[in-house]
């Protein structure tokens, strides 16, 4: 059920987030939002259910990126449709002003508290899964605008600073002990199991009605 959902959120999603504008962008967050709840939720099931080592690829650590990605994504289409509504430092790339009184801080240290309540949200999901993927695509993230920012010196200085504590607060508090957590609870990991037991992906009813129907009355 909320896997179809979701791919059919993610297709309509991407044709409207291109758009660029301001009705766009806030037509791309209405529909990404459910998008990441979904993927979190199907990946947590897949926490919870006994997979064999396939599904364990294909599934959950799938899942996990995916999920990890859209939280991502979700932040970059807030601050995308916030800004072309006025939350910048200058109007010429904006279509409104409306939000321009948010503008109480730069827009430098605004990506500063975004991406501090990252290293918190990003933290707190993956440790209430003991998923420690899910946790590292935040990493890979941060290292991708680490990265950015050194090749464009003349750009946000002090977030180019504040970037390697960032990642050392993810690692430390984040990383490291959920791995740590998963790595003890390793005897869970691999579990002779079906596909059709995600009930997540609505795959267990689609399956249990094919074989109901292939059986003679």
């Amino acid at each position: 059920m909320w896997f179809p959902i979701n791919m059919l959120l993610n297709a309509i999603w991407m044709a409207t987030f291109v758009q660029a504008n301001l009705l766009g962008f806030f037509i791309g967050l209405i529909e990404i939002i459910p998008m990441a709840l979904s993927a979190y939720y199907m990946m947590m099931q897949s926490m919870r259910t006994s997979v064999n080592i396939w599904e364990f690829v294909v599934i959950r650590v799938g899942m996990s990126i995916y999920s990890g990605w859209l939280a991502g994504a979700t932040t970059l289409n807030f601050t995308f449709a916030f800004k072309s509504a006025g939350m910048a430092d200058s109007q010429d790339i904006t279509s409104t002003s409306a939000l321009k009184w948010l503008m109480f801080m730069d827009e430098e240290a605004w990506g500063i508290f975004m991406l501090s309540f990252l290293v918190i949200a990003y933290g707190v999901l993956s440790i209430y899964v003991t998923n420690p993927l899910y946790g590292l695509v935040y990493n890979y993230i941060l290292i991708a605008i680490w990265v950015e920012l050194s090749n464009n010196s003349d750009k946000a200085s002090t977030l180019k600073g504040i970037m390697p504590l960032l990642l050392g607060l993810h690692v430390c508090l984040c990383t490291i002990p959920v791995t740590v957590k998963a790595i003890l609870n390793r005897k869970n990991t691999f579990k002779p199991g079906l596909l059709t037991n995600i009930g997540a992906f609505g795959l267990d009813q689609t399956f249990a009605s094919l074989k109901n129907n292939s059986q003679p009355e």
